[in-house]
This record gives structure tokens, sequence and C-alpha cells, in this order.
């Protein structure tokens, strides 16, 4: 198995896209899962921070303007498709991935949002639809974009797309059946809290029909959903009302039937407050909390990140203490094969 990840080295017209055969910047790993979790972060702009033992494959996709999102850039759950947000022209670049981790252009490639401004993406679960929130300033959406995706990595538009859900990140579960939603809304961000969660169900040809709402007790101003076969936690995370401290994760359990989500016993987790945004590696046992600390009057971030242990019912515990990253960042979480 070739373990890969992908930074971008430019941010303008001249951007490049980068992958390594192994990994781009390997950190330390957190004491409790030595040997066992490997963090990878990309510096994005300064690539000659990647390990020299993997030289990287690079292509040349000319990005207008590389979206300010999370998941800008995402691989379909088989790990042979590469998904690129470009939000200037409005594009979705895609790749296919070698063997070997080279990256080849898929034939069509980059496909036009329209006048959907692509930030987020996200795929469902069995890697037959693309769907695309919006790039806004403030971590909202007003519409959903849905693509096919076809064996080669064509995007062909989903017959009703955009649905006009006004959702600022959304990502698939296991199944394949559902997508769930946050409007990403923060008082500290947007003005103003929305206490909810939303479940679409994903139809035959790959159309969204909300079917479930669920009311949080904080605003969720970002989501993680457990990647692995089994998986059936929903995880939200935020920011208090002037972004002085991060809100409790929250966890809540899919019903497979019905896609209704309920609230996981002593949710909210207030011994888990440490970020407010979460990645699950691909066991579904392990989320990582990123949290971002702005010093006033100088500007500075500081990036600390966590690990937290999913245990049973979907109980969150830190086992070991967090580290710094040395420069601020997107990151990315895998288990080393």
């Amino acid at each position: 198995m070739v373990l890969m990840f992908c930074g971008a080295s430019g941010i303008h017209r001249e951007s490049r896209f980068c992958c390594s055969r192994r990994a781009v910047k390997m950190l330390t790993e957190l004491s409790a899962w030595k040997s066992a979790r490997t963090i990878i972060f990309p510096n994005l702009l300064t690539p000659a921070n990647w390990l020299r033992a993997f030289e990287p494959f690079c292509v040349e996709p000319k990005l207008q303007k590389r979206a300010e999102n999370e998941q800008a850039m995402i691989t379909n759950p088989a790990g042979s498709l590469l998904f690129i947000a470009d939000a200037a022209p409005a594009e979705i670049w895609v790749y296919q991935i070698g063997s070997d981790g080279s990256l080849t252009a898929a034939t069509g490639s980059p496909f036009s949002t329209g006048s959907l401004v692509p930030g987020g993406l996200a795929i469902d679960g069995l890697g037959k639809y693309l769907y695309v929130t919006q790039n806004f300033s403030d971590n909202t959406g007003e519409e959903i974009g849905a693509y096919a995706i076809g064996t080669t990595g064509s995007l062909t538009l989903v017959s009703g797309s955009p649905f006009l859900f006004p959702m600022g990140q959304v990502q698939g579960e296991p199944t394949g059946k559902y997508l769930i939603g946050t409007t990403g809304n923060a008082q500290a961000v947007s003005g103003v809290d929305l206490d909810q969660l939303y479940v679409f169900s994903i139809g035959t040809t790959g159309a969204l029909t909300q079917v479930a709402t669920t009311t949080t007790v904080n605003s969720p101003f970002r989501i993680a959903v457990q990647p692995n076969s089994t998986g059936n936690l929903v995880y939200s995370f935020g920011l208090n009302s002037d972004a002085t401290a991060f809100n409790p994760p929250e966890g809540y359990q899919i019903d497979a039937s019905t896609g209704a989500l309920t609230a996981v016993a002593n949710s909210p987790f207030s011994n888990a407050a440490i970020g407010d945004w979460g990645q699950f590696d691909q066991s579904g046992a392990n989320l990582f909390l990123l949290g971002s600390v702005v010093t006033q009057g100088t500007n500075s971030v500081t990036d600390n990140i966590g690990a937290l242990a999913v245990g049973s019912g979907g109980a969150l515990t830190e086992p070991t203490t967090g580290i710094t990253f040395a420069t601020p960042g997107f990151w990315a979480v895998t288990d080393p094969k």
C-alpha cells in the first residue's frame, strides 16, 4: 500500500500540487500512539520542508485561488482519485492516483462548478458522488453541488443540483446512505449561532433529501464523521461566542435505518474541549483535534493538536498531551501501513 499525502506549494495562478509516496512531513507521534498512528502535516507554502527521502510527484493545475477550507482537497474512499477545489474560476481539478503515487489528470479536468464557488468537498461513503459546499469567508454556504464520479474521475452534474441547503460543511458516512451537514455558523465568525445538525439521504442518482434535524447543545462550527466500515458516530466542534475558548465536542450516533442522530452518553465532553477542527484516522478509533490560537496584537497563530481515543458508546478521552506545530497549516492523519 502506498501512503499518499498532497499539499500545495502556492495559492496563485502558478500553484503546484505535489504528492509524496510516503509523506510530506511527519511530526513526532503522540506518545500513546507511538508506532501506531502518524500525524502528517503539510506546510503548504514551503515544499523545502518535505521529506527528502521521497521525491514528490508534482502537477500544475494553475489554480487561480486555492479555496480557504480544510476540505478543499480530498481523496475518494478507495484512495484512487484526488479532488481539488479551485475557488476563483469555480472549478474542480481531478487526478487519478497511480499505484506508485503518481498523478494523472482525469479526462475533462478541471470541471466547472458554474456559479457555485467551491470551498469544501465531500464524498459519500461508497465513493459514488462528490458534494461541494461554497467558499464563504464566514464558514457558511447557501447550497450543495452534487456530481456523479465516473470510474476514471469524470464529474457529471447530478439532476437537481445544486440543492438549496445552506450548509457550510458536509461529510458522508460509511454506508453511503447519508450525508451529515452543518451550516458552519458560529457567533464569533458569522455573527450568529445555529444549534443544529442536518442529515440528508442520498438517492440512487445522488440527489439529496433532508430527512432529519438534530438540535445540538452548541452551534457546530465543524464536524467529523467516523469513516470505518462499522462506524456510526458523528462529532461536532465549535467556539464560544467571543472566540476565547473551544466548546466541548458533542457526539451523536447515526441510526442506519432513518438517519436520525442521537446524542451519546455524557455528551458534550468537557474533558476534550481542545479544538474546533477534527479528523479521524482510518480505523475510526482515534480522533485528532486542531486548535488554532491567534495572539492579539501580533496576530501570530499557534496550532495545537491533541489526540482523543473513541471509547465504547462514543465516549472521548485524551490519553496523552497534545503537541504544537512548528508551522501552522492544514494537515491529515493516516494509519501507517
